[in-house]
């Protein structure tokens, strides 16, 4: 059996359709959509006379939200079948 690709636990055989690990696929892609949406937020509270700190944060959002979208880019299977099953 494949290594797991991603904490959602989908693995690389292409034709593995457990409808568990669909269902957690998912709830995963909601809990990530949930998230990147709540880091546009953060970041839009951020006005234009940035100071340091806001800096850092800046940059800690990106960095997650980065995280998030490429857990989703690097597998297009999942992305097809979370899209498909909606």
């Amino acid at each position: 059996m494949s290594e797991p690709l991603f904490k959602s636990g989908v693995t690389g055989d292409e034709d593995a359709e457990d409808s568990n690990e669909l269902i957690y696929s998912l709830d995963t892609f909601a809990e990530d959509s949930v998230q990147c949406m709540a880091l546009i937020g953060e970041l839009s509270t951020i006005g234009d006379n940035q100071s340091s700190g806001d800096d850092n944060k800046v940059e800690r959002i990106c960095e997650r939200f980065d995280y998030l979208i490429s857990k989703w880019q690097t597998n297009p299977k999942l992305i097809e079948s979370v899209v498909h099953n909606r």
